[in-house]
């Protein structure tokens, strides 16, 4: 698995905890995350889980190579949402799974979507995205995320 922008990385500390001996990659551009991320790891004794600085933005990137590509509320600018899309299209087109989870306020999870119907017409002319159902197929599932209802209990 690998978490594409992980941020404080939840997804991905709970899939190194809960998934050992999968190998987990924490990626972000922010090097503090990444250093509070890998901290949080060996303070819990998780060995399949690594961090990787990767940048969004800068389309002369390779993915990491995971079966399971993890983006949970990444779309801080436009830009990035066009990079998230970029790469989402990226693994899509390997055959890879990609669980995308925006909150339902974020505008630039439109463009995410936009950029990625762009890109993905020519494998799919009929191909339409939307947060309001939940899209799920076979590889890609976007998931409409409200913090406010969360029940933590």
């Amino acid at each position: 698995m690998c978490e594409l922008g992980c941020g404080p990385g939840l997804p991905s500390l709970t899939a190194a905890a809960k998934t050992k001996p999968i190998s987990v990659i924490s990626t972000d551009i922010d090097g503090t995350a990444l250093k509070m991320v890998k901290l949080a790891g060996e303070h819990q004794n998780l060995d399949n889980l690594s961090t990787q600085i990767f940048d969004m933005t800068d389309n002369t990137l390779t993915l990491p190579s995971a079966d399971l590509y993890v983006l949970s509320d990444v779309f801080e600018n436009n830009a990035v949402a066009r990079g998230a899309a970029k790469f989402t299209h990226d693994a899509l087109s390997r055959g890879k799974y990609v669980w995308v989870f925006a909150q339902y306020d974020r505008a630039q999870r439109d463009t995410f979507v936009e950029e990625l119907t762009v890109l993905m017409k020519d494998e799919s002319p009929i191909f339409s995205l939307s947060w309001d159902s939940q899209f799920r197929d076979e590889l890609l599932w976007l998931c409409d995320v409200d913090e406010n209802n969360v029940s933590y209990n």
